[in-house]
């Protein structure tokens, strides 16, 4: 049984509420092009986009009956309680494309594995908080926060130093959606795809000697960084 949820309130959110919801929903907006589009300064960023999830999924436990995480049935549209789905989803996902994008991970479905079941408890937490809710919707929030979180966290906790690697330039190419500039390496028996910045993606030629330093994080998450062979 759910049991964190207070009481209910008076189901009317009033002007008050009205600006509330509106202020959210400007604010969410503006982390999330902030986060997708130019991220800087980056960890500062990130922890804006994570304080604001942190911020709406306790909201709830404040006063429950003002929020809900799922579409209502029928008509009209419920519009007396504030949808904390959207926002929640709009940020977990830019937060989960920044981590893709950004970090060279090496093991990426261990981390994406152990991401989801760590989504999966948070679903569940938000399931339990938030009286009208899907736990559809809280397990689709889920498997975008959590492993965006074990990303950035295994980024955050990197050691200064790591282990060299060495290999050749095969081909690179620039994508638009998302953008990125990719170096596809050969080294040893494996082919790797490196993120690069556009400054230097034009830097970057076949058969030329490419190094990478590994290092590991706090969840063992191995991520590699170009360096000058």
């Amino acid at each position: 049984m759910r049991t964190l949820a207070l009481p209910e309130l008076s189901p009317n959110l009033g002007p008050l509420g009205r600006r509330i919801r509106f202020f959210g929903a400007f604010v969410t907006v503006a982390i999330c092009v902030w986060v997708l589009v130019r991220p800087q300064p980056y960890w500062a960023a990130i922890l804006v986009a994570y304080a604001a999830i942190f911020s709406i999924t306790v909201a709830p436990l404040v006063a429950n009956d003002y929020f809900r995480l799922r579409e209502p049935r029928g008509n009209p549209p419920d519009r007396t309680r504030i949808n904390i789905g959207a926002p929640l989803s709009c940020l977990s996902a830019v937060l989960l494309i920044r981590a893709l994008m950004d970090m060279n991970t090496v093991e990426l479905t261990k981390a994406i594995f152990f991401g989801l079941l760590a989504g999966s408890m948070y679903a569940l937490l938000l399931w339990v908080i938030v009286r009208r809710a899907s736990f559809g919707i809280a397990a689709l929030v889920g498997a975008f926060l959590g492993p965006a979180a074990l990303l950035h966290t295994n980024a955050a906790t990197l050691p200064a130093e790591g282990y060299m690697e060495r290999g050749v330039v095969s081909k690179k190419y620039a994508s638009s959606k998302p953008r990125r500039h990719i170096v596809v390496a050969t080294m040893g028996p494996n082919q790797v795809e490196l993120t690069v910045s556009q400054e230097s993606f034009s830097s970057y030629a076949a058969g030329q000697d490419i190094c990478t330093e590994v290092r590991s994080g706090a969840f063992g998450i191995r991520v590699r960084f170009i360096q000058v062979c």
